[in-house]
């Protein structure tokens, strides 16, 4: 990774006060493959207003040598035993202050200019609290291998205690919330959880506020078969059972009503660059320019739409292949209605005719 693209705000250029903190925490443990590109994915946002945690967990990989070629970029970082990933995510939230927070998985990545649309949400909506972009996914290489470009699903309280939280599920990387909220819902994880901590979060959220969907491109999970979610789906969805089964019991004993699903927010995007631009001088503006996701997501598009054309083709293909058969079989009928054996036997036809009637 080109560390040179990283701008030292501490060093360069004045604080805007204007730009609300954000706060970003990753845990992570021997993912050496993928730790530098999800910390870049984060340093290149070239946010001036940030704090960015990685808490190790004592990792025996490269880990460590990655992490201090960029610690001169982050707020903290430590490397040693920890509790697990929910202890760890706890840990570093207690080492921030931001005004909003999210954490990223270690083989995460986030789409470039995503905390400029984040702070942009929440500055231009007070009443939005917490919110999640279209859903994307990267590659074990890290290209943009699927992206959500159906609907914007509407998340509610009531899908959840309804255990609908799987149409769709709500996808962390994706997911930013404001220090208040954090607060009311307790201020902290459940660290004795080991898979379903990000929805025990999301059940205790949805008791304050609603969640809002956005359309735009925020983070993404990584597929590469080796993560945890992947390989313990089962025991994901033993945990989130539970929790949810708690939270049922929890809502039938309180007088509070299921917040409905609100509408989902459209992201103006020149409102966004005139966001960005405010943030930096003019000499400035070439920096975060530099590090734009747009072709990447722009070929994806022309990809899946060349795909969905070449489906139209091959659906064409098959129904001019049918009307084809259909009329050779057309002429075969024609031709035998016309010939001497058929002519022959019609008073046979006609007698069994008699029968069926």
């Amino acid at each position: 990774m080109n560390s040179l693209k990283y701008i030292s705000f501490k060093a360069m250029c004045p604080m805007n006060n204007e730009l609300p903190k954000i706060s970003i925490v990753t845990a992570s443990y021997n993912q050496g493959d993928f730790l530098e590109e999800c910390i870049d994915s984060v340093l290149s946002q070239n946010y001036p207003n940030l704090e960015y945690i990685v808490m190790d967990g004592g990792s025996s990989d490269n880990s460590v040598e990655i992490i201090k070629k960029h610690e001169k970029y982050l707020t903290y970082w430590q490397s040693k035993p920890d509790g697990g990933q929910y202890a760890a995510i706890q840990e570093g939230f207690g080492k921030t202050t931001g005004e909003i927070m999210a954490w990223l998985n270690s083989d995460d990545k986030y789409h470039h200019h995503a905390f400029y649309k984040v702070a942009y949400l929440f500055t231009a909506n007070e009443n939005i609290e917490w919110l999640t972009g279209r859903h994307s996914w990267w590659d074990k290489d890290g290209n943009i291998e699927d992206i959500d470009t159906g609907p914007l699903p509407a998340y509610s309280r009531a899908k959840f205690v309804g255990k609908e939280y799987d149409k769709p599920w709500i996808q962390q990387e994706s997911t930013f919330w404001r220090r208040s909220l954090w607060v009311k819902a307790g201020g902290g994880l459940r660290t004795n959880l080991k898979y379903a901590g990000d929805l025990e979060l999301w059940t205790r959220f949805f008791r304050h506020t609603r969640l809002y969907t956005v359309d735009t491109l925020l983070g993404g999970y990584r597929r590469h078969g080796d993560q945890k979610a992947a390989l313990s789906m089962d025991k994901y969805i033993d945990e989130a059972e539970k929790v949810l089964e708690e939270e049922t019991i929890l809502f039938q004993n309180c007088d509070k009503d299921l917040l409905p699903a609100p509408d989902p927010v459209i992201v103006s995007f020149q409102g966004v660059t005139s966001y960005m631009d405010s943030a930096f001088s003019p000499s400035q503006h070439k920096i975060y320019k530099l590090s734009d996701n747009s072709d990447l997501v722009i070929n994806y598009l022309i990809n899946k739409l060349t795909e969905t054309e070449g489906d139209r083709r091959s659906k064409l293909d098959e129904i001019n292949l049918l009307r084809s058969k259909e009329l050779d079989c057309a002429v075969k009928i024609e031709a035998l209605q016309k010939s001497l054996s058929w002519r022959m036997t019609e008073p046979v036809r006609r007698i069994l005719d008699l029968f069926k009637r």
